[in-house]
């Protein structure tokens, strides 16, 4: 692995292609604009929501997509919070989980040993819990630090998922829903260019709720564009 893969989200949704990491923005020029055989999406939940579960987890097992869940530790078992065995569940049914630290911190405002504190306590603990490898992580507040890239890879973290970089192509949440139509046409380029487009949902009570992100799945479905996890499109990538 040439480098850190640093990935462009975005809160809702977001055309994503995949750069190698000397600084946390690397320059256009050094983007690998192919990392995949052909386009593919992946649909990521954000904070660890009780109705990851309860609503977008049936959903998606009924058209046969898995997800990507990036917990915050601290908030796990917490009333609208996802407990242990809910996680479990989607783990056993192929879906990754991801961390965004234990505590959700800003982590541009702590030391490297405290971010090694931080990502250690929550990558233990899904690994005692759920006996699985932690390899990619959403930054807290979307802020990616040098101190932040140097100890996610010295803890086996292949991928950082941050908005902050390349602001021309991100597209920021709509404070009423979801952007249907910008979802559309990310789903056009994404098919014709090879791209890896990524679908990030909060909390789904506010971006779209159950029957919005049932259409969301819809339009997904229709683009006949595969899906799959953050680890199988990981795994797939060249020069890892």
């Amino acid at each position: 692995m040439k480098g850190l893969l640093l990935l462009l989200a975005i809160l809702l949704c977001g055309c994503m292609e995949v750069p190698t990491v000397n600084d946390p923005c690397t320059p256009p020029e050094e983007i690998i604009t192919k990392p995949i055989d052909g386009s593919v999406i992946s649909i990521i939940f954000e904070g660890g929501y009780k109705t990851d579960y309860i609503d977008a987890y049936p959903l998606m097992q009924s058209r046969g997509f898995r997800g990507t869940n990036y917990i915050v530790g601290s908030r796990i078992g917490f009333e609208n919070y996802l407990n242990w065995p809910e996680l479990s569940v989607m783990v056993n049914n192929g879906w990754d989980i991801g961390t965004t630290g234990y505590s959700g911190a800003n982590m541009s405002l702590l030391s490297n040993c405290q971010i090694e504190e931080d990502l250690d306590r929550d990558i233990d603990e899904i690994s005692h819990k759920l006996c699985y490898k932690v390899t990619s992580m959403v930054a807290p507040y979307d802020i990616v630090t040098d101190g932040l890239i140097e100890v996610a890879k010295s803890r086996g973290i292949r991928a950082i998922l941050s908005a902050k970089c390349y602001p021309n192509s991100i597209v920021k949440e709509k404070i009423d829903g979801f952007d249907y139509p910008l979802l559309g046409n990310a789903l056009k380029e994404t098919k014709t260019s090879n791209k890896w487009l990524i679908v990030a949902i909060g909390r789904l009570k506010y971006c779209c709720n159950a029957e919005g992100f049932n259409q969301i799945l819809g339009m997904i479905s229709s683009s006949g564009i595969r899906v799959a996890t953050v680890d199988e499109v990981l795994d797939g990538t060249r020069n890892l």
